[in-house]
């Protein structure tokens, strides 16, 4: 015959270790929610539709389209990517003269899912002064030292470790 352990234990202990465990599953229940809020933020502003003919994605992220075969959540083939844009100031703006930029950098990205890079662009394109509705992202392509005055960057800094990435939107 087993025993039940729980008609050894008073009352008061049992109550004591069950409030124990509730308040563990409300701290794991916290815990959940707040995971469940950074990635609803995170997504936020993203659909994605899957082309059947040809097994490519059309995503759209905030201003930004994109078509893909990859994944949206497959890595980035560059770890640590930093990336630029150039937009000529005279598309924006008549009255300044054409040979003044505009040049924007985002922030370094440490092992970037394609999620992470259309979040930074489209974070980059609202940061022109003057920008359409909806760009169609044609292609991310790697910067080299070559270009770096071109994108402002400081070529003591374009290291192995460090990859400079730009973009091309059209309409």
């Amino acid at each position: 015959m087993m025993k039940n352990y729980f008609n050894l234990i008073g009352d008061d202990l049992l109550s004591k270790i069950l409030d124990i465990v509730v308040d563990l599953y409300i701290e794991d229940i916290d815990n959940i929610i707040h995971k469940l809020s950074k990635v609803k933020k995170s997504v936020k502003g993203l659909d994605i539709y899957k082309i059947e003919d040809n097994k490519r994605y059309n995503i759209n992220f905030g201003l930004i389209n994109y078509s893909i075969t990859n994944y949206l959540y497959s890595k980035y083939h560059l770890d640590n990517v930093i990336i630029v844009f150039r937009q000529p100031q005279h598309n924006l703006n008549q009255n300044i003269p054409e040979n003044i930029p505009i040049v924007l950098h985002s922030k370094l990205l440490q092992n970037p899912l394609y999620l992470d890079i259309l979040r930074e662009i489209n974070k980059l394109y609202k940061e022109i002064p003057y920008y359409y509705n909806h760009m169609f992202l044609e292609s991310i392509n790697e910067v080299n030292i070559n270009e770096c005055d071109y994108y402002f960057i400081n070529p003591n800094n374009f290291t192995k470790d460090i990859h400079y990435i730009s973009y091309y939107c059209c309409y």
